[in-house]
């Protein structure tokens, strides 16, 4: 059920050091599996692959020295016994060697001799198939003792020694075997470990030579490298695309707006204090060099590996907020105007001539109400800041035109410095009409501020409407004081962000703000 198989763990284990390496351990496991399932005698089968038959060989070399060394002399000896110079000799030293054979193998004569006696005793009382094994099994304790007759009749001695020399020149050629079965093992390790440890050499290298290190740190325009100036004890952690010292430059992030957040702070003080770490690893590993202790400079080289790249984690993960203040990730404010739909409604009649005094709106929508016609003789017509038909007389239009429009989740930006000018772009297509902003307590208001996004960009007239004056006039300041998070956690005011001239800004990537609430209506 959880896929632990023997053919699913080699599957993956040959994903891990190939199929080559797999074979060779596979190799090398039967002959160690052999041993540890089997024991001896299974690890026996395998080294009789490199010995073969060592029943035959030992008998084969025994029997031979035995024909060739003992009947063949014996015979020989015998013979030379008729040749009447040698006889004397002969029989002198076959009288010695005689009386010592019967003295060394009198035990075994006596056995002898004790076998025929009761075999004797068995055919008296009838056991003649008894008698038979008695005699057969004496006859065949006879012949080792008939050839050390002969070999100690030819002056060859010590034929149990013979043997067991032929036996230790067997057990010679067995340790061999063993020797390349073993040799066979080691050598399918020894190709394992070249292949592992080939592999990972690179690996280790990188983690001793931690002063070569270098990492990309970041995304898009602040992506950045991270990197050691100088060796060992003496090197310097360094970030770029500008070279900069990396303690210096935490230490300008600590002023900049953008990372003034509660996060961001946590996150240069980790950094700040591993570097101390990294210093003072620095200053260890160079006493451990001039002392030669291998060991211990080992371990520093991999604190100081593993404490880099713990600092190039911590800075992706403080750039990685970066896009926060951009129009795809806006940050909350408060606005306190109107929606723009909630604009007041204005009403305007025939152009008026040069000598005519302006009518206040309030007369207007008197005379909207009654149906009745202005002092031009044209009616008097409603024209609403969404409207779809706000064309004056003279065919001009007014009316906040949908790039401008603004209500909860609106993003507007990004912030300048640019302050709020006037709406004397749409005083002059309404004035002739009859509007008078100080008669009516009115201001043209820029619906989208200034501030949010620039003159070139906001000072349209599909942007200005009137406002009701005090409200107009408090708009731009309580704005630009009001108060937002950024970065995330941190509270700064627009004022301030107003302040950040970093390439963001100059690029007019930032800061962008989503319109969380507005404020009520105009009548």
């Amino acid at each position: 059920m959880l896929g632990l198989t023997p053919e699913r763990i080699r599957e993956r284990v040959v994903r891990l050091i190939g199929e080559r390496n797999m074979a060779i351990i596979e190799g090398v496991w039967g002959a160690v599996k052999l041993l540890i399932d089997g024991g001896p005698a299974a690890l026996w089968e395998k080294i009789k692959e490199y010995v073969g038959n060592l029943k035959d060989m030992l008998v084969d070399a025994i029997q031979e020295w035995v024909v060739t060394k003992i009947i063949q002399a014996a015979v020989t000896k015998l013979v030379s016994m008729f040749n009447p110079v040698g006889a004397i000799i002969q029989a002198i030293i076959a009288i010695y060697n005689t009386v010592m054979f019967f003295i060394e193998r009198i035990n075994q004569i006596l056995e002898f001799v004790e076998a025929v006696v009761n075999s004797v005793d068995k055919i008296a009382r009838g056991a003649i198939g008894d008698a038979a094994s008695w005699i057969e099994k004496a006859l065949a304790r006879t012949i080792p003792v008939i050839i050390s007759f002969l070999a100690r009749l030819i002056g060859l001695g010590g034929v149990s020694e013979k043997v067991k020399g032929f036996i230790l020149k067997l057990q010679t050629k067995v340790e061999g075997a063993i020797d390349k079965v073993i040799e066979k093992i080691l050598g399918g390790i020894k190709k394992i470990a070249g292949a592992v440890f080939g592999a990972g050499k690179a690996a280790v290298a990188a983690v001793f030579e931690w002063w070569k290190k270098k990492m990309k740190v970041g995304k898009g325009k602040n992506t950045h490298t991270l990197y050691f100036r100088g060796e060992q004890g003496k090197a310097k952690l360094y970030i770029e695309s500008t070279p900069r010292i990396l303690r210096d430059y935490v230490a300008d992030l600590r002023g900049d707006v953008d990372y003034q957040g509660a996060d961001q702070l946590k996150i240069l003080k980790r950094i700040d204090n591993r570097i101390d770490d990294i210093e003072d690893d620095q200053d260890k590993l160079t006493i451990a060099n001039d002392r030669n202790h291998v060991h211990v400079a080992a371990n520093l080289g991999v604190k100081i590996s593993n404490s880099f790249e713990y600092i190039g984690k911590q800075l992706g993960d403080l750039f990685e907020g970066d896009t926060y203040g951009t129009e795809t990730d806006p940050i909350d404010i408060d606005w306190p105007g109107p929606k723009s739909s909630q604009y007041r409604v204005l009403y305007f009649g025939g152009r008026l001539p040069d000598s005519r005094l302006p009518k206040s709106q309030t007369v207007m929508r008197v005379i909207h109400d009654k149906g009745q016609k202005d002092e031009t003789g044209n009616p008097v017509k409603k024209y609403t800041p969404h409207g779809s038909d706000n064309q004056l007389k003279d065919g001009k239009t007014i009316g906040i035109t949908p790039e401008f429009r603004l209500t909860e989740g609106t993003v507007v930006g990004p912030l300048t410095q640019e302050g709020t000018s006037s709406g004397d772009k749409l005083q002059r297509r309404i004035e002739p009409y009859g509007y008078n902003s100080k008669q009516d307590g009115l201001e043209l208001d820029h619906v989208r501020e200034i501030q949010f996004g620039g003159r070139e960009q906001n000072d349209k007239v599909g942007n200005l409407w009137p406002l009701e004056q005090s409200r107009n006039s408090s708009k731009g300041p309580t704005l630009a004081g009001a108060s937002v998070e950024y970065p995330r956690g941190h509270t700064t005011t627009i004022r301030t962000l107003k302040l950040v001239k970093n390439d963001d800004v100059k690029q007019r990537k930032k800061f962008f703000f989503r319109v969380k609430s507005t404020g009520p209506g105009d009548k």
